[in-house]
């Protein structure tokens, strides 16, 4: 059996924080003692994590520094936040209060985005992280900073995984019914055999069916359904039904759940065009 590979993300952020404790000690001096006893501290948990911990390749998962980061966002946005309010309420610097609340709140919005993997709070995150490193080179001229850890959190949110995490998105069906099945952007899943396509397919490689995601709605949705429009629809979901039982005797499925739940949408659709045509043929034009 072969062992599961460790997690060198961690091995990274451990040594960060032993580099980053020594330059503490170094530029700091005594007044960067403390920082520098946290951060090898947290070097040292780290490590003994990387040991003992194993990498868990759980596709669209969510990254544990990911959470960290929106769990640090969240929390340091509250705080500011409730501060800011209880500035409000003192004379003069009331004013400060408000840009402080307004600040909190934009973090706990941030962290409430990381933590969901929108790809926005990816974005403003990289943005406010490099704003950081830049400072940061820029006060250790002065003594009073240390971009270490910056400099890896910004190679974190660029890993693959990272990356993969806030580029997953749910699929629809075609009709109506959404699946939590997380995929990368530019991949589509056929919501009738399984199978998974390139972003650029418009139709499945797999079952030859037309690819619907979130993006390419419902053909004729729109529309009112007078009896050319009723006969399009019953005719597509019928050539539909066609294609499906052909790829089923032909045991092109990949997920039976998928295709069932596709099977069974098409034929409730089928049913109900036939009652609705009926309807409209029997009812008599107004003289």
């Amino acid at each position: 059996m072969q062992a599961t590979p460790r997690n060198n993300t961690t091995l990274v952020l451990s040594t960060a924080f032993f580099i980053s404790a020594a330059i503490d000690l170094t530029v700091s001096g005594s007044n960067g003692t403390i920082t520098a006893i946290v951060e090898a501290a947290a070097g040292i948990i780290s490590l003994a994590y990387w040991g003992l911990a194993r990498l868990q390749n759980l596709k669209g998962s969510r990254p544990l520094g990911i959470a960290i980061l929106a769990a640090e966002n969240l929390i340091l946005g509250i705080i500011l936040a409730l501060s800011g309010v209880v500035l409000l309420f003192l004379p003069v610097i009331g004013i400060i209060g408000a840009a402080i609340a307004a600040v909190g709140i934009g973090l706990a919005y941030l962290g409430r985005g990381l933590w969901n993997g929108r790809e926005w709070a990816l974005t403003i995150e990289t943005i406010v992280t490099v704003i950081q490193i830049i400072s940061a080179f820029a006060a250790l001229a002065f003594r009073l900073g240390n971009p270490t850890l910056t400099v890896v959190q910004l190679w974190y949110l660029r890993r693959p995984n990272v990356q993969e995490f806030f580029e997953t998105q749910d699929s629809t069906t075609l009709w109506s019914g959404r699946v939590n099945r997380p995929q990368l952007r530019s991949e589509k899943t056929c919501m009738v055999c399984g199978a998974r396509n390139p972003g650029s397919n418009a139709n499945c490689s797999n079952c030859g069916l037309r690819i619907f995601s979130d993006s390419d709605g419902i053909p004729f949705a729109g529309a009112v359904e007078a009896e050319r429009i009723v006969r399009l629809k019953l005719e597509r979901v019928q050539d539909e039904l066609r294609v499906m039982d052909r790829i089923k005797q032909e045991n092109k499925i990949l997920d039976s759940s998928i295709f069932e739940k596709a099977h069974n949408e098409r034929e409730l659709e089928n049913r109900r065009l036939k009652d609705k045509l009926g309807t409209i043929t029997s009812t008599p034009s107004a003289s």
